[in-house]
């Protein structure tokens, strides 16, 4: 939520009764009671979408990605199968 030009801010609302009421919940993005931050789906769009645009690369650990194998690169390989049963 610090970068506040990324994020854009809530619609407004008509408050209800509801909304007064202690649920033990609070969503720091509306700044109501209704839903937790982390279950927030207008929160979760925008961060998909800014994620998508890559604007939040710097917030995000990819896994690294192993080097393109060589084209010039060959691997010889000998295999002998030996010592076991015969068969007559």
């Amino acid at each position: 939520m610090n970068e506040h030009d990324k994020i854009p801010k809530p619609n407004k609302r008509k408050p209800n009764r509801q909304d007064n009421r202690d649920t033990g919940k609070f969503c720091r993005y509306h700044q109501q009671n209704s839903h937790d931050t982390e279950d927030c789906i207008s929160m979760r769009k925008i961060v998909e979408l800014l994620v998508r645009e890559g604007k939040l690369d710097q917030y995000i650990a990819r896994p690294q990605q192993a080097p393109a194998p060589n084209a010039n690169q060959q691997i010889n390989m000998i295999s002998t199968i030996s010592g076991g049963p015969t068969l007559e």
